[in-house]
């Protein structure tokens, strides 16, 4: 079931459309017959991408160099270097592409690099409270358009920073 939401709504109307996904009968990310030209030189990039995704499946998308897998990743995440021509894409029911970047991204699809730069003077630990500070306000207020009392959340730095430590112990830096 996709639900459309205009580019200018609030994040609180997205996330009560998003919480309206039932995992359990609707895919988790749905492109249907999408098609997209390069902004710079109007030359088509993708043409009739199909892929349905449950939640809970694991894909890998695989091609050669050129074959578009970057450019899809980067067009559902909003990038302004492609432009849809044709095709829908749902995520969590939600037509992504009526969505900004920062609308997609609190929905929880984003890019991140693999080896991401560090940002002098702003810590992993103060990036992470802020997307978890947003996250549970974008929950809250999904909850209060549901009409539900929201979740409680955790504030705790030292919890988040036991979590942070724990990741990096885990994934050490190439």
């Amino acid at each position: 079931m996709r639900r459309e939401i205009s580019e200018g709504s609030s994040f609180a109307a997205v996330a009560a459309a998003a919480a309206a996904w039932d995992p359990k009968k609707d895919f988790l990310l749905e492109i249907e017959n999408l098609s997209c030209v390069s902004e710079e030189d109007n030359k088509e990039i993708l043409k009739g991408v199909n892929l349905k995704i449950k939640a809970k499946e694991i894909h890998a998308i695989m091609g050669r160099n050129g074959s578009g897998k970057s450019t899809l990743s980067k067009v559902l995440a909003g990038s302004p270097s492609y432009r849809v021509t044709s095709g829908h894409v749902a995520f969590k029911g939600v037509d992504l592409l009526q969505l900004g970047v920062d609308q997609r991204a609190l929905l929880g699809l984003f890019l991140a690099f693999q080896y991401p730069l560090e940002v002098p003077m702003v810590s992993c630990f103060q990036v992470l409270k802020t997307a978890l500070q947003q996250r549970a306000a974008a929950a809250a207020a999904a909850a209060a358009a549901a009409g539900e009392a929201p979740a409680q959340q955790a504030d705790d730095d030292h919890e988040l920073q036991r979590r942070l430590e724990q990741l990096a112990q885990a994934n050490p830096k190439p």
